[in-house]
């Protein structure tokens, strides 16, 4: 009967008068028997509705003449009638439909739903009675019915950055932070859910800061939201620093007040990615967490043990440990080691030593955490850096009270980075170890054999460890150069496949590699070595062999192989001006680079932003190409990397941004300007002409090139000669040479000024661009011609023509010559010349992060040049999605 009954409300919608008809007929029989709520039940209103809230899929008869707000008057006049005065019983029926409208996942059902709601606040507005008896029964006044309808309008725009103004006014006024109920309360959490799961980052990243910032997580619960909150926030995005508004999330009240355990259990439900994570544990580590179920804990830390990015890992590591930090101090030893296993992988950095030792050295029931010291906690927490040698003897000296019998794994020990005598006198004492033998036999089986003896080895897997532990120490006692491994009957190989390979063991051979005086008989061992790099200290030593025996050409298959594993290649920055390599294999490798992309490039960018391990490894073959003696080959390098810059300059005209060319660009001009900075081992060549007045070039590479041109002039004479064709020029190669004149002359204004003459000439050949038709050159001109003055009047030069521009730039430019300080042409001062950093240079010119190692950009300069705010002819952005990349 219900399908029969919407049918026939279908067939007559068009019709008000045989629709009215109708519905008071169907209501009338729905009183007879006893259920009238189909009357406003969510499919009729649907029917009802369609014609007026979606014009695109349904073209409006001419004959339809009720419009919305006369729709929902209709269907309130009409159920009074019907329901004898129940006014309200009717409004909450008709808020039942619209919220399952509301809810529904269908595009159209939903636009219908905000389109009665917008009907209603019409109403509101404009009907006393009935409006007033719709805020009541919805429990909200007029101005939080308003916003609602405006932010629902909004989200239906296009352009995020009109959605994002529309939640900037209008969120405040819904009362999210207030006891809210009823209706209402289900009315905002169907809203911020759809704002919660925003494609459109900038919209989300709103959301997400109003949400942090004006609430706290109790009231998000209230709205039911928390889960979803902590699912819209696992989203790389809304961290990508390479976007212009990244979400930056200061200290808030948000956590004030949360339940930790429920709190945890939300975070626990959210398949995280790892750089939110990450993110949301920095936000939680302001929260003083309170004790926490461990299981729970565990949870989360395995969660911090997957993480792929090792620098992103090491940083959530730290704040899961300073997070939990009451809940730690409560735990036993052997809770705190199973928190460590869980949330830890060999070769992280593990924050907690002093405390572990603590506890350790404070238990007085050490029995019975005994089982926790097994293999795994000695790889974590033994094995894990050679450096750290304090939490074994402890441990010895806890098991002299514990039967042998129970003294579990970390018995088999036997040293951590030396020999210890008191460590020795355990062995001897406890275990009857021949430990005399144990220190000056030279025969490994016949010590593996005792030990294993002694020990009471059962399982073959205690055996294998102890036979690992035997060796480490045999070769740390006996092994004093890389030529002994013959006479003690070792290998290498054995050495490093060990079962357990001890970091100890790892770095006393590398060390003896390093001041090896012969060639390897298999040099393939390097590549086992480098593979088992985790210290700067070891992947030096091996650069030393690499250094002395190699072959030029063996070199440099070596370094390709150091350059293919991320590990050794992290700890091996500060060692490669260590290697000589040919040049043509330096430029090559220079020019290389393989661009990430996606989910890693945005962790990267964080990286890069944050942690001092951050590198770019172009720059350690630049670092080699410093160290070489032959100035020539020097030369001859740099101009070659120059040569090709100007060819790709004429045979890709129109390069966009972030392409591969332009990415050799900047590597190229990186090198140039490292290599001529460090030593001046290259001079100056004309081809930087070619270069720096390239019309096609972005313009972040055209200011590079004019800073570098103003460092590297051999004298005044080049840059005059070129300003006598001033006029001839393109505007963006006008303007390229008034920032050298600026750079050049303000940074040699003593020298230049003993020759009155040649800065006459300067403000002469200078000055006609100031009447000039072109808006941009003209105010380049007059800025750096104002500056010219200023420094003239400074240093009381003797030119009159000087002091009379001053006054007339100044009362033609006005605040003008405020509003330039951040443009990238004059952050810095000429005066700094020599001490600019170029990759803060270019990182402030919008280069990708990937290809400079900034430390120093100046962050006012960089935000201008990426809004376009910049004095200029040139191109700042050849992109199609420029604007859009981050949206």
């Amino acid at each position: 009967m219900d399908e029969f009954l919407l049918d026939l409300v279908e067939v007559l919608e068009e019709n008000e008068k045989d629709l009215k008809r109708l519905l008071l007929g169907i209501s009338k029989l729905l009183q007879d028997n006893g259920n009238e709520s189909t009357l406003f039940g969510a499919q009729l209103i649907m029917i009802l509705s369609s014609s007026n809230s979606d014009s695109a899929e349904k073209i409006r008869p001419q004959s339809r003449l009720v419009d919305g707000k006369m729709l929902v008057n209709h269907l309130l006049v009409i159920a009074n009638d019907i329901l004898y005065g129940e006014r309200e019983k009717c409004l909450e029926k008709l808020f039942d439909g619209t919220q399952k409208l509301l809810e529904s996942n269908e595009p159209q059902r939903m636009r219908v739903a905000y389109f009665l709601i917008a009907k209603m606040q019409l109403l509101c507005e404009t009907s006393g009675g009935i409006g007033q008896s719709l805020l009541n029964v919805l429990q909200c006044n007029g101005e939080q019915l308003s916003a609602f309808v405006k932010i629902a309008a909004s989200v239906e725009e296009q352009e995020a950055e009109l959605v994002v103004s529309s939640l900037r006014t209008h969120l405040p006024l819904l009362g999210l932070s207030s006891d809210i109920g009823g209706h209402w309360l289900c009315f905002l959490r169907i809203l911020c859910l759809r704002l919660l799961k925003e494609k459109r980052i900038p919209v989300l990243r709103h959301t997400i800061l109003y949400f942090y910032e004006r609430l706290s997580v109790t009231q998000v619960c209230h709205l039911d939201l928390l889960q979803d909150f902590l699912l819209a926030f696992n989203n790389n995005q809304l961290f990508d620093y390479e976007c212009e508004d990244v979400l930056e999330m200061g200290k808030s009240n948000f956590f004030i007040g949360a339940n930790g355990k429920s709190l945890l259990e939300a975070i626990l439900t959210v398949p995280w990615k790892d750089l939110p994570l990450l993110m949301c544990l920095n936000r939680l580590s302001w929260f003083v967490f309170p004790i926490a179920p461990l299981g729970l804990i565990q949870k989360l830390g395995s969660r911090v043990q997957v993480i792929n990015n090792y620098d992103i890992r090491q940083l959530a590591i730290s704040k899961f440990f300073f997070l939990f930090r009451i809940t730690i101090e409560s735990l036993s030893v052997s809770d705190y080691i199973n928190l460590i296993a869980a949330t830890m992988n060999k070769y992280d950095e593990f924050p907690g030593f002093s405390q572990l030792k603590e506890k350790i050295e404070a238990s007085s029931n050490f029995e019975d955490h005994i089982d926790s010291f097994n293999k795994h906690s000695y790889e974590l927490l033994v094995n894990n850096y050679y450096e750290k040698s304090e939490l074994f003897p402890i441990f010895i000296k806890k098991l002299e009270k514990i039967p042998k019998h129970k003294h579990g794994w970390w018995r088999l020990i036997l040293f951590q980075k030396e020999v210890n005598d008191e460590v020795m006198d355990f062995y001897r004492t406890v275990y009857n170890v021949d430990t005399s033998m144990l220190l000056t036999d030279k025969s490994l089986d016949k010590i593996q054999q005792h030990l294993i003896d002694r020990l009471g080895c059962q399982t073959s897997e205690e055996k294998a460890f102890l036979r690992s532990r035997c060796m480490d120490l045999f070769v740390l006692i006996n092994l004093k150069s890389w030529s002994q491994f013959n006479d003690l009957n070792l290998k290498p190989l054995d050495v490093l496949n060990q079962n357990v390979l001890n970091r100890n063991t790892f770095g006393h051979l590398v060390n003896i590699l390093g001041d090896h005086s012969e060639k390897l008989v298999d040099e393939s061992i390097l590549r086992d070595l480098v593979s088992h790099v985790r210290t700067s200290f070891e992947i030096n030593e091996i650069f030393k062999y690499a250094e002395s025996h190699l072959t030029l050409e063996e070199r440099e298959k070596f370094v390709t192989d150091v350059l293919h594993d991320d590990v050794a290649l992290r700890y091996s920055h500060y060692f490669w001006n260590t290697l000589t390599l040919s040049i043509s294999f330096l430029k090559k490798m220079i020019l290389h680079g393989e661009p990430l992309t996606g989910d890693a490039r945005i962790e990267a960018a964080y990286v890069t932003r944050t942690c001092s391990s951050s590198y770019v490894r172009n720059s350690f073959f630049i670092e080699c190409a410093l160290y070489r003696k032959e100035e020539d080959d020097i030369s001859k390098l740099c101009d070659d990397l120059l040569s090709i810059n100007n060819e790709l300059s004429i045979e890709n005209p129109d390069y966009l941004e972030n392409s591969n060319v332009h990415r050799r660009k900047i590597r190229i001009l990186i090198a140039l300007w490292k290599l001529h900075d460090e030593w001046k081992q290259w001079k100056w060549s004309d081809k930087l002409w070619e270069a720096l007045l390239c019309s096609n070039d972005l313009l972040g590479i055209n200011i590079v090139y004019e800073y570098l041109v103003a460092r590297m002039l051999p004298s005044i004479h080049p840059l005059l000669h070129k300003l006598k064709v001033l006029l001839t020029l393109e505007a963006t190669q006008q303007e390229s040479l008034l920032s050298v004149v600026h750079l050049y002359t303000l940074k040699n204004w003593e020298d230049l000024e003993k020759n009155i003459v040649i800065l006459e000439q300067v403000f002469t050949l200078v000055l006609p661009l100031i009447m000039v038709s072109n808006s941009q050159t003209r105010r380049l001109a007059q800025l750096v011609l104002h500056k010219l003055a200023c420094k003239s009047q400074e240093k009381r030069t003797e030119l009159p023509l000087a002091n009379t521009l001053k006054t007339s730039l100044e009362a033609t430019l006005g605040k003008e010559l405020r509003n330039h300080n951040w443009d990238p042409r004059f952050a810095y001062r000429p005066s700094l010349l020599f001490e600019t950093r170029v990759d803060d240079l270019i990182a402030m010119t919008g280069a990708p992060f990937d290809e400079c190692f900034s430390r120093y950009c100046d962050e006012r300069a960089a935000k201008k040049y990426r809004k376009g705010a910049v004095i200029s002819s040139a191109v700042l952005f050849r992109s199609k999605n420029h604007k859009s990349k981050c949206t």
